[in-house]
């Protein structure tokens, strides 16, 4: 039953995952024009400049919106059509990049970040700010940690590295990276792409109900859905040191790993109630050749306890790696 139903959401999300494109630099409908900074208007027989250092414009009915860079910082404005007077209001803010803009009802949202850089595409975005602008009644709200938004409704629609917020509740997700809103449909089924990786939410239910990639499925097991796997690597000393971790989950401890060398994998698995979050806590211990028995190690070469959510349908893996010194933490989740 299971991989049928992940079957049909395979066949359904290949004809749903049509690329659609988002308003940009280089954006132009019948009357408007983007290019390079540029806001040109399109008349039957000329093109007009209106601004430039423009970062940012959405296309509402016969209204569009704009944000650009003014001699004293941001300035909002909208267009009408059939007018030739913009209407402008001062922002505040120490914005470096406005990456997406959405007008509606004369309220401004908007996606900025005050750095530059660009967010690695397989490691966590820490994000930039999702802010709500409404001139008319001079109220300015932002929300931190924002990879990408959508309005829904007339309700922000908001993805964080880790969660989707809608209508203040916070669903869990796995993907992270460079994410981003690909689609929503019928008002409830959220399409979330990485650089590699899609998966969906149903808004409605609350969770994420899918994940998968080009090349292949989310696996699934009945006997568990959380992996850990530690090694020791370019340890110069400890490599040949007979260890094991002790596993805590939950506060209760649970088992542990298997014995052997620090450089050698070794694997723990567990089946969790899905759809919660977990505490999943590993602890070192190392054979004292002297008393002749295996001892905890000290607190500062412990890893640290991990905060993870088990989703439906899926398998959770976490390595754990030593380098002598500390360790890092990779989650993901196994394909097939």
């Amino acid at each position: 039953m299971a991989d049928n139903l992940l079957k049909f959401f395979r066949l359904v999300l290949l004809v749903l995952l049509m690329e659609v494109p988002l308003l940009a630099d280089g954006f132009a409908d019948a009357n408007f024009q983007l290019e390079d900074g540029v806001l040109s208007r399109i008349d039957s027989c000329k093109k007009s400049i209106i601004y430039d250092k423009v970062a940012a414009i959405h296309k509402n009915g016969d209204t569009l919106y704009y944000l650009r860079s003014g001699s004293e910082g941001w300035i909002a404005g909208f267009l009408k059509d059939n007018s030739d007077r913009a209407v402008e209001f001062n922002i505040t803010g120490d914005y470096k990049v406005i990456s997406k803009l959405y007008g509606e009802d004369n309220i401004f949202y908007f996606l900025a970040r005050q750095t530059d850089e660009t967010p690695p595409h397989n490691k966590n975005d820490a994000g930039g700010l999702f802010v709500r602008y409404n001139p008319d009644q001079n109220s300015f709200n932002a929300i931190e940690g924002a990879v990408d938004f959508h309005i829904l409704e007339g309700k922000p629609l908001i993805l964080k590295n880790g969660s989707l917020n809608y209508n203040g509740s916070d669903i869990p997700i796995m993907l992270r990276g460079r994410i981003e809103i690909s689609e929503v449909v019928n008002s409830r089924i959220v399409i979330v792409k990485g650089v590699f990786d899609v998966e969906i939410v149903d808004l409605i239910a609350g969770k994420s109900i899918y994940q998968f990639n080009k090349d292949a499925m989310a696996d699934y097991n009945d006997k568990y859905n959380l992996i850990l796997e530690f090694e020791d690597r370019n340890v110069k000393t400890g490599g040949e040191q007979s260890i094991y971790y002790e596993i805590i989950i939950d506060g209760i401890e649970e088992s542990r790993t298997e014995t052997g060398r620090g450089d050698l994998s070794k694997l723990f698995y567990k089946k969790l109630p899905p759809g919660k979050y977990h505490i999943v806590k590993a602890e070192r211990w190392k054979l004292d050749k002297e008393k002749g028995r295996y001892v905890r190690i000290n607190n500062i070469y412990q890893p640290e306890e991990v905060k993870i959510f088990i989703p439906d349908n899926r398998i959770i893996k976490l390595r754990v790696e030593f380098n002598g010194k500390s360790y890092s933490i990779n989650q993901s989740v196994v394909y097939r």
